[in-house]
């Protein structure tokens, strides 16, 4: 194979691993950001009120 062949080829598969890496963390940070802006369950806040 020639070698300008070989690092386009290179290049594409890593040019597709940053896109898949992309999406990934943008995903990730979407359900990060959703879970930042869930309440907080009495439950919860009620053991917290326990540890004072």
């Amino acid at each position: 194979m020639p070698a300008g062949k070989e690092n386009h080829e290179r290049n594409a598969e890593k040019q597709s691993k940053r896109s898949k890496d992309d999406h990934f963390g943008r995903a990730l940070k979407t359900v990060y950001d959703e879970t930042l802006r869930e309440d907080v369950p009495d439950e919860f806040k009620d053991l917290l009120g326990k540890l004072k």
